[in-house]
């Protein structure tokens, strides 16, 4: 139910705008809450798991440690790497799409300006 189907001739503005600003707290709480599961999840997956990569065992040793196959392994990494990809494009924008700006620091640097022209 959206905030017009909500209207009542007796609310202000402000009660109004109260209400909307709470239901957009409570999606934001939302998506807050499955994107704290999907970094859970990869924390769990594979930052508990660093340890292997880092130690240069190889690949066979590592599905020995956590007794999971190659595949598993490849599977719950492709899981985790699409939900990261998906927050990324929901979470990760541009300030300016049109690049209508240019930052001073590029401007004055002939390294970079070029490419901005």
């Amino acid at each position: 139910m959206s905030t017009v189907d909500d209207y009542s001739g007796d609310e202000s503005d402000d009660e109004r705008e109260k209400k909307e600003i709470l239901q957009r707290m409570e999606c934001f709480n939302r998506l807050f809450v499955v994107a704290s599961s999907s970094v859970q999840l990869y924390y769990e997956k594979y930052i508990l798991r660093q340890p292997c990569m880092d130690s240069k065992q190889s690949v066979s040793q590592c599905r020995e440690r956590f007794q999971r196959s190659g595949s598993t392994i490849s599977r719950h990494f492709a899981v985790v790497l699409e939900k990261v990809s998906r927050m990324a494009t929901d979470l990760i924008a541009l300030e300016d799409p049109f690049f209508s700006s240019i930052p001073e620091q590029i401007r004055n640097d002939s390294r970079y300006m070029p490419h901005f022209k």
